[in-house]
């Protein structure tokens, strides 16, 4: 559970490949994660780190987005004439040590993010009606 930094000690994504596992090891002991061809990546660790990325930057597009960034912003003295010229969420000031400890509700929140926008697509076969997934819902 640590937050994926680059080399100038930025914030690259709030989880990293081992949170995965933490949450649902099941995906990947079945090997049921096919790597998409197109995606160029031949490791399975890999793939899911950049998933992972890329669910961090959604999540921070979100937040900057929100009605709550821009009251923020006007309540510390940035007054929002135009929503373009917001600034950017800056993920390397989250808590370091915040008593509430939201570290990990950040990696949480990346690792479902993950999970209900990339990798359970990937996994989930919606076209077979006899397929395994289809049979849960429909149960």
């Amino acid at each position: 559970m640590a937050f994926i930094t680059d080399g100038g000690g930025n914030v690259i994504s709030f989880a990293e490949y081992t949170d995965i596992l933490q949450k649902d090891q099941r995906l990947l002991e079945s090997n049921i994660i096919k790597i998409p061809a197109e995606s160029g990546f031949a490791d399975i660790t890999d793939f899911l780190e950049d998933i992972l990325q890329k669910s961090t930057d959604r999540i921070l597009l979100k937040l900057k987005a929100s009605t709550w960034w821009q009251s923020y912003n006007s309540y510390v003295g940035n007054p929002i004439s135009n929503l373009n010229a917001l600034p950017n969420v800056n993920p390397n000031r989250i808590d370091p040590g915040n008593k509430l400890n939201r570290r990990q509700q950040f990696t949480d929140l990346c690792v479902y993010h993950s999970f209900a926008q990339y990798i359970l697509p990937l996994v989930a076969d919606f076209g077979n009606p006899e397929s395994e997934e289809v049979s849960k819902i429909t149960y």
